[in-house]
């Protein structure tokens, strides 16, 4: 789903994709899962090592592998295709890798400096983010009532907000810089020091270009479900999203 540009997703997402993945997939290692294009790669024979990486990769990411796996099939994607003389393609790889898991760096054990330096080059110029937020919780108002976890590519600058539904702001909850990592908080209340006025706000996470225009990339998520029963709500629930991923509810007492 998109709104002014913006691409948004369900919170939760970056949960489901590390630990949620289909059972035969999340059994699978990555060597196992890329095993004939690993294997040709170290033999030098780049040309069959792109092939085969490439339809492996169309399989698993069709099947719901872990995001772990589907990396280390790209980190390998990318190098055979730098080897075969196609840099242009590498590092349109290596792009996709980083828009995949931003915390993602080729071992310099396995990789010679030029997959690594070619890798870091791409992951400064891409600026996205992911989210990690408890996966079940039950919110109560006050002071730290909802950790958000901000993981960024590389340098720069994101506005973190909370929006109704429609995209209408809600509360801002963070404008700066970040580095390799941001903590946020919520109280769970509206920028007043009152409940919200609603039981279900959005979660958006935007990345500003260099100059403070608009975001050159933007991660968003859905955020809590709030409840505002007598009694608390001790458990969550989950549901699916468009995505194929899966939702966490945060109920607040």
């Amino acid at each position: 789903m998109t709104r002014g540009g913006r691409r948004l997703v369900w919170l939760g997402g970056l949960a489901w994709a590390l630990g949620g993945a289909p059972r035969g997939m999340s059994a699978q290692s990555s060597d196992s899962l890329f095993a004939t294009g690993m294997r040709a790669y170290k033999d030098l024979e780049f040309d069959l090592a792109a092939s085969l990486l490439r339809r492996d990769l169309a399989k698993v990411t069709v099947a719901g592998a872990p995001i772990a796996a589907r990396a280390e099939g790209l980190v390998y994607l990318g190098a055979a295709d730098l080897f075969r003389g196609r840099r242009d393609s590498a590092a349109a790889v290596f792009r996709r890798l980083v828009m995949l898991d931003p915390r993602y760096r080729p071992s310099q054990l396995v990789f010679p400096p030029e997959v690594t330096s070619l890798f870091d080059g791409v992951r400064l110029q891409t600026k996205t983010v992911t989210v990690e937020v408890p996966r079940d919780t039950t919110i109560v108002p006050g002071p730290g009532a909802l950790g958000i976890r901000i993981i960024a590519s590389s340098f720069q600058t994101v506005d973190v907000t909370l929006r109704y539904e429609d995209g209408a702001p809600f509360r801002a909850l963070y404008a700066g810089p970040i580095g390799d990592s941001l903590n946020v908080q919520w109280d769970a209340l509206d920028a007043a020091g009152a409940l919200p006025p609603v039981s279900r706000v959005l979660l958006r996470v935007a990345s500003r270009a260099p100059s403070g225009g608009t975001p050159s990339r933007a991660t968003a998520c859905g955020a809590s479900r709030i409840s505002r029963a007598s009694s608390p709500i001790a458990s969550t629930k989950r549901r699916s999203s468009s995505s194929g991923r899966s939702c966490r509810k945060y109920s607040m007492r």
